[in-house]
């Protein structure tokens, strides 16, 4: 089961991350809040591989293959009416791969270089080469996302006097 929430109403309403948009109700005529939890039950997969390169430096990293079962999609008009709710087979898997390189610099300085790569087609991103025209509507919809870190840290060990 792969759960989603979205705590901040305006992206809720607007349907980001997958949850149900805000619509208007065609019998009643009121308005409905977005939804801010998402429940996909589906398969996950996770593939971890770690190796020391040299005495000090060490590689690891995962990818999590997530395929939730169904999908629930909305068909709301121009007018922000919700006309049917239907559920559909989903054919993607989103994909979340971390890779980190430690290194023992010293024998108190470490520095760490992490990658993430994640797509989900459920997140709808700003496509660089629509940034000029966000009313495009190809400007926002699925892609891959890529965040790099760099760390440097201190480590120190404190002995207790119970410790062998």
């Amino acid at each position: 089961m792969k759960s989603t929430f979205v705590g901040y109403q305006p992206f809720a309403d607007a349907g980001a991350f997958g949850v149900r948009p805000e619509y208007i109700d065609k019998n009643s005529g009121k308005r409905v809040a977005g939804k801010n939890t998402l429940f996909e039950p589906g398969a996950l997969m996770d593939i971890v591989y770690k190796r020391d390169i040299l005495k000090n430096i060490a590689l690891q990293t995962k990818v999590s293959l997530f395929w939730a079962y169904m999908r629930k999609n909305y068909d709301i008009d121009g007018a922000g009416v919700l006309q049917s709710e239907t559920y559909a087979f989903n054919k993607n898997v989103d994909v979340m791969w971390d890779m980190s390189i430690v290194m023992n610099v010293t024998k108190y300085i470490t520095a760490s270089i992490t990658t993430s790569l994640i797509y989900d087609d459920d997140i709808d991103v700003l496509r660089t080469k629509y940034a000029d025209d966000i009313t495009n509507p190809r400007a926002y919809g699925p892609a891959i996302q890529f965040k790099q870190v760099l760390g440097l840290g201190l480590q120190a060990k404190f002995k207790s006097k119970y410790s062998k």
